[in-house]
């Protein structure tokens, strides 16, 4: 997967076209996985937190995040049949919490 792809998948599992913010969320997840990542690892990090932070809320996610939970869930699981079960990379440290 090249770094365009990736941005452009973050996108469109966002919903909307900002592309210096997907970038941007890229280049902060890639600091955080060890080595060299592929642009595959970092970029199925960037979907699961994208997932996380819009299943995040006490009370149930709303009606508009529903289209991005199942976007980001999608987008996870084809990246994890393409490219293997040990897509993600590994984190330095704690940089989850």
């Amino acid at each position: 997967m090249t770094r365009k792809k990736a941005i452009k998948t973050i996108m469109s599992v966002t919903g909307h076209g900002d592309k210096r913010a997907a970038n941007k969320a890229f280049d902060n997840v890639k600091k955080c996985l060890a080595g060299n990542p592929r642009n595959a690892d970092v970029c199925y990090r960037v979907i699961c937190f994208i997932y996380n932070a819009a299943n995040s809320d006490p009370d149930g996610p709303d009606v508009h995040a529903y289209k991005t939970i199942m976007r980001a869930w999608v987008s996870a699981k084809l990246l994890r049949l393409r490219y293997g079960s040990r897509v993600g990379g590994t984190l330095i440290g704690d940089a989850e919490a």
